[in-house]
């Protein structure tokens, strides 16, 4: 993979995998961690953004961009997603970052 997508840049693994901890043990949500259950909750949030971004066009992205509301929908979308390949991939001792 070239030097400029490696993912130690766009993401601090440590930081997200105790922001996963914390949002697992604040929801009491460690029996949730099957790989199965966590498969089926990545395709769930990359569902929702899929919904929100389904009919738009490719000339709409600068559109998209300007409207705050959408960009902070889609964030939290993607949040979501992330964290629940974070916790799949804590459940099955996969470190990302490597």
């Amino acid at each position: 993979m070239p030097e400029e997508f490696e993912s130690e840049q766009y993401l601090d693994f440590d930081k997200l995998k105790e922001k996963v901890r914390h949002f697992k043990r604040k929801r009491d949500w460690e029996e949730f961690e099957a790989p199965k259950d966590l498969a089926i909750a990545i395709s769930v949030e990359a569902s929702e953004l899929l919904e929100m971004l389904q009919w738009m066009k490719e000339n709409d992205l600068e559109e998209i961009k300007q409207n705050g509301e959408v960009m902070k929908k889609i964030k939290s979308e993607l949040e979501d997603v992330v964290k629940n390949c974070q916790r799949m991939a804590q459940s099955l001792g996969i470190e990302l970052e490597k």
